[in-house]
């Protein structure tokens, strides 16, 4: 082989491969993609599970609510018919009672009324029971010291004045009749 040189013009050794960052292959493309996604998929698996485990939680504490309405449904009812239960009974016994106070009202409407003269005529058959000595001494003893006892004095508050003290607050009445209170400053 024969080699020609020429001085003025640069020699070329090996050519030269030029490879350009601008250009890239479709298999890093594929691969940036395909890792997006993943990377997409595991966050809302992430936010899929944890409101998942809010929902449960939720959930259960409604089943809660609810048991614990249906107790104090039950509790309620239980006690309404007690309530219920006392008020009936109380309701009869009232009118049987109503009914005893007629019953004797009816008798004693029945029964004539004594006179004055009966009632003299009753007296004067009526035996005359002497007092007793002893008692009527007790009786004047016991008067002699109520006599001599001073007469109790009723207990009464002691008042403050209002012109010592004024009101903490003040009272203001509307037209239509509420009545408010205002704090004096």
């Amino acid at each position: 082989m024969t080699t020609i040189s020429d001085s003025p013009t640069p020699r070329i050794d090996e050519p030269r491969v030029i490879r350009h960052r601008a250009y890239v292959t479709p298999a890093v493309v594929i691969l940036l993609v395909a890792a997006t996604l993943t990377f997409l998929n595991l966050a809302a698996a992430v936010y899929t599970f944890r409101s998942t485990g809010d929902l449960i939680a939720i959930e259960n504490r409604l089943d809660e609510l609810k048991a614990f309405e249906d107790r104090i449904a039950g509790q309620l009812d239980r006690m309404n018919s007690g309530i219920q239960a006392r008020l009936e009974m109380l309701q009869s016994d009232f009118r049987g009672e109503l009914g005893g106070l007629r019953d004797e009202a009816s008798r004693l409407a029945t029964i004539p009324l004594v006179s004055d003269q009966t009632e003299e005529a009753i007296q004067s058959d009526l035996p005359e029971i002497a007092p007793a000595p002893v008692l009527e001494q007790a009786a004047e003893i016991e008067q002699e010291a109520v006599a001599e006892a001073p007469a109790p004095q009723p207990k009464r508050a002691a008042r403050m004045s209002t012109a010592e003290k004024p009101p903490a607050y003040e009272r203001i009445q509307s037209q239509d009749g509420k009545v408010y209170y205002r704090k004096v400053q």
